[in-house]
């Protein structure tokens, strides 16, 4: 059905470029579903599979409403980049809130993504700094893992400040995205994206 509105929007090219989105999207996931259970901290292929996985619906959707508008090249191209930092800062709070966020307001239970072995940015950067840490992340993916194997982990993403370092990348990349935003002229089209950047840093689920 998406695909069908898109079609009647007049605008040939933005199917061609969901198509392609689409593509990504599927591309990105089975990268994912191949290293899932692995645990082998590599930072290009995390941020492949969240551009592919996340970041390229938000840069597609961002596009479309600029080619909508009628908005010049200048401002559509500005405007994908801006979707595609935010999509990737979406990513990375996202990484947090699994370790630390609530389950009421996320949706999901606590170390999910952490239990299926999924590759998120603060494991890579404590992986980075701390001896042992790749076993220790290794032996939560056991079925024998508990809660407090879990929580032991978070504490040492607390005490090396992985937790915070992806705090702050998310915050530089809505940063990177809201100076974009800057092509548009003021108003509150340009006021409503600047709040949905901010909320991307900001948000609890």
């Amino acid at each position: 059905e998406a695909l069908r509105l898109v079609q009647r929007s007049g605008q040939p090219q933005l199917l061609s470029s969901l198509l392609d989105t689409i593509s990504d999207i599927v591309t990105a996931e089975a990268l994912q579903l191949e290293w899932r259970g692995r645990f082998e901290p590599d930072r290009s292929l995390y941020m492949k599979v969240i551009r592919g996985k996340t970041a390229v619906l938000f840069r597609w959707g961002f596009e479309a409403g600029a080619t909508l508008a009628g908005l010049s090249e200048v401002q559509v191209e500005s405007l994908k980049q801006a979707g595609m930092a935010l999509g990737e800062a979406f990513q990375l709070i996202d990484d947090v809130l699994d370790l630390e966020g609530e389950s009421t307001e996320t949706g999901k239970a606590l170390f999910t993504d952490l239990r299926e072995g999924k590759l998120t940015w603060p494991l890579i950067l404590a992986a980075e700094q701390v001896d042992g840490f790749v076993d220790q992340v290794r032996s939560c993916m056991s079925h024998q893992s508990g809660l407090d194997s879990q929580s032991a982990v978070v504490q040492t993403l607390r005490r090396c400040g992985a937790l915070d370092a992806t705090r702050q990348l998310a915050a530089e990349r809505v940063a990177f995205a809201q100076a974009r935003l800057e092509t548009l002229p003021p108003g509150q089209a340009r006021d409503a994206l600047d709040l949905l950047a901010r909320t991307v840093v900001e948000r609890k689920g």
